[in-house]
């Protein structure tokens, strides 16, 4: 759903290589070799897309989770505006 538009560049990107294969390319059986890999460069550009949307959501859900935030929250000690005013007043 959200690599539409990622699969579409993938895909200009290969026919555009397809394109200079059948252009440049006069030997049939070296053209055809030249399409396959550039179909696997495809596939596996479509697999490592899909696996890095896969990882930006699951850790965008997790660090925009109230849980996430009450974690880091608890372990990080924020100063306040009372403690910051108290300790310039004792300077």
């Amino acid at each position: 759903m959200f690599n539409t538009f990622n699969y579409a560049a993938i895909d200009a990107v290969q026919e555009a290589k397809k394109q200079f294969v059948t252009t440049f390319v006069q030997h049939e059986g070296i053209a055809k070799a030249m399409n396959a890999f550039v179909d696997s460069q495809a596939d596996y550009t479509k697999r490592h897309v899909d696996a890095m949307m896969s990882f930006v959501t699951s850790v965008g859900l997790i660090v925009t989770s109230k849980q996430f935030f009450d974690e880091v929250t608890k372990t990080v000690k924020f100063p306040t505006v009372a403690k910051k005013a108290a300790s310039k007043k004792a300077k």
